[in-house]
């Protein structure tokens, strides 16, 4: 019995520092899907009558995109960090104003999510395969992926110059 629980001791041990360690790294995902071989669109069901599908309309007539902020908003430091460096800054504001409209889908852990928030953010997340926060995904007005970023080093500029050069904006 004692070897069963210091077994149970190490694996949660383990777990628990792997968890850890996921969540302070930064995630490098940076890509770019040619539309070619975007991901299907968003489905309709999926986002009727709620701020992403006034964006996504918004996107289509505009030519713009839509960047779906993936995030644990409570709890993920890099998360934190993206927002207070570049997501709230005003050079971002002013980047996104001619760029296209930014919704969160958020995964918080001490805020409560009405459930059919928290059902249709983990739809989306599965839709666009989401590995790790923050992970934000543009798409374009029919909710195709263009391309997708996460945390840069260097501030608002540096992210705002990684976005567009990955949507070819340069």
């Amino acid at each position: 019995m004692t070897r069963i629980l210091t077994v149970l001791a190490i694996i949660i041990a383990v777990t628990a520092a792997t968890l850890l360690l996921a969540e302070r790294q930064p995630p490098v995902a940076s890509t770019v899907m040619p539309l070619t071989e975007a991901a299907p669109g968003i489905p309709a069901t999926l986002v009727a009558g709620t701020a992403l599908g006034a964006a996504l309309e918004r996107a289509k007539a505009d030519q713009t995109v839509v960047l779906l902020n993936f995030t644990g908003s409570d709890w993920c430091h890099w998360c934190m960090v993206l927002k207070s460096e570049v997501l709230g800054t005003p050079e971002f504001s002013a980047w996104l104003a001619t760029r296209g409209a930014l919704v969160e889908v958020d995964f918080p852990r001490t805020t409560a999510l009405d459930p059919a928030t928290a059902q249709r953010n983990q739809r989306l997340s599965e839709l666009f395969g989401i590995e790790g926060f923050p992970t934000i995904v543009m798409v374009d007005g029919d909710g195709r992926e263009r391309a997708r970023l996460g945390y840069q080093k260097g501030g608002a500029a540096a992210w705002t110059t990684a976005a567009d050069g990955l949507l070819g904006l340069r």
